[in-house]
């Protein structure tokens, strides 16, 4: 079997406890009115950090013999960091609304950071990136919640239903460990 390609039978665990059969879900994005949901893992990328992504990814399809031309999954915030790449077995074309029997939430929701600490974040990458002697012209924030519930979060439903605000991109994507 070559190196470049790791392929996966329908009931094989993949990822460290999550089952990835041809219809289990596995990566949901949903931006605007488009959803990319796919389901199953074909065949995995061998994992790497960005400086070999392109050459990893070409060996990947020279070498795969079928499938969808199209590998998902999650790339590191640090370069140097694994990538957890993926070929889809199916992509799903219809999605539900996001809001039909999704349970109220019970539990404790606390904001990392603090709503007080983003505004200091985002002030400070204001004030950076109007200073002309910057070499920065793009800065990424992000927030997070750390969610305690009382009962399993359908990770799909919350994103379908995160998404139904147009200035939300939600992702789910299986992760080893996860």
């Amino acid at each position: 079997m070559s190196e470049a390609l790791y392929f996966t039978s329908a009931n094989e665990d993949m990822f460290g406890g999550i089952q990835l059969d041809d219809a289990a879900p596995g990566f949901l994005l949903r931006t605007g009115t488009r959803t990319l949901d796919a389901r199953g893992c074909r065949a995995m990328l061998p994992a790497g950090g960005t400086a070999t992504l392109q050459e990893r990814v070409n060996t990947f399809f020279d070498a795969a013999p079928a499938g969808l031309p199209l590998l998902v999954g999650a790339l590191p915030f640090d370069p140097t960091g694994w990538d957890v790449l993926y070929q889809p077995v199916s992509l799903m074309n219809a999605l539900p609304s996001g809001d039909n029997g999704v349970p109220a939430f019970v539990g404790d929701i606390r904001s990392e950071p603090t709503p007080d600490a983003y505004a200091r974040a985002v002030e400070h990458a204001l004030d950076t990136l109007a200073n002309p002697y910057t070499p920065l012209r793009k800065v990424v924030l992000a927030r997070s919640l750390h969610v305690n519930a009382t009962a399993p979060i359908d990770p799909h439903a919350l994103a379908l239903r995160l998404g139904q605000d147009a200035g939300v991109a939600p992702f789910v994507a299986a992760l080893p460990g996860d």
